[in-house]
């Protein structure tokens, strides 16, 4: 190195110049090892349901559907935080209505090597809230009943690309099954929780007195949710995707839910 360039390298080393380049060339490695999406989903909902505490027959029909969701991917790591809402009605065999209001708040994250991105099973674990009501103005007593629960569980993942029309298309699927968690129910006795039936000095301690806990002898809930990718040349994507969800939570009253989602999201990049 002659002394000319040794001088140049010496001052840029003694520059704040030099370290801001530095500092903006690992910033853009690290953005180009992670890609960020936020969606929004819409979609119908078609359900069926069977709580046991309001009656004994299954009520089934359909709602409209509408989320977001933030969809992180790097290397090592799949992350998908999801905030779902829908409502709608539903009628038994005699064509007498309820309405309901459902949403659940869903934590995905999955691990993966960086030579099977596209190829393999990655396995990891979900959270999901659900809080669901139903509302059945006929009755004058137990006219709402609802069920909260918060569980975790293992969940699988697997990502498919293919080419399509000259451009590369993913079809992707994930599942998973909730072993442990906490839920909450109305009494056998009114439309309150257990923990409300006697005065509580705070709602935290009602709340506290109403949880049950959740574990695989007493409740199930598992899912699948399928989904077909397709890129545009914006960065941004589109998708079809159907959530399947069951549940059965073996309380005071033994509900059972059955649903499945059918939505269209667009993906921006950001």
């Amino acid at each position: 190195m002659n002394h000319k360039k040794a001088k140049t390298l010496l001052f840029l080393k003694s520059s704040p110049w030099f370290f801001l380049w530095v500092f903006g060339f690992n910033a853009m490695t690290v953005s180009a090892q992670k890609s960020d999406y936020f969606l929004i989903k819409s979609g119908v909902e078609p359900i069926a349901s069977r709580d046991k505490g309001m009656s004994p027959l299954m009520y089934s029909g359909y709602g409209f559907f509408a989320g977001m969701a933030w969809h992180r991917t790097s290397i090592k790591h799949v992350t998908e935080f999801s905030l779902n809402l829908s409502t709608g009605l539903q009628h038994n065999k005699y064509k007498n209505p309820i309405r309901y209001t459902r949403g659940n708040i869903q934590v995905a994250h999955f691990y993966q090597k960086n030579e099977d991105m596209g190829h393999a099973i990655h396995w990891g674990w979900l959270i999901n809230n659900t809080f669901s009501h139903r509302l059945n103005e006929n009755y004058v007593n137990f006219n709402d009943h609802y069920e909260y629960f918060s569980n975790i569980g293992p969940a699988a993942r697997y990502s498919l690309p293919f080419e399509l029309n000259g451009r590369e298309v993913f079809l992707s699927g994930s599942a998973y099954v909730q072993l442990l968690g906490l839920m909450i129910r109305p009494s056998y006795t009114s439309s309150f929780p257990t923990g409300f039936l006697k005065e509580q000095s705070t709602l935290a301690k009602g709340l506290v007195h109403s949880a049950e806990v959740i574990h695989p002898g007493n409740s199930w809930n598992f899912g699948f949710q399928p989904r077909f990718i397709y890129p545009l040349k914006s960065g941004n994507r589109l998708s079809l995707g159907y959530n399947y969800e069951f549940y059965r939570l073996n309380s005071t009253n033994t509900v059972t839910h059955s649903g499945g989602l059918w939505y269209f999201s667009l993906s921006a990049r950001l």
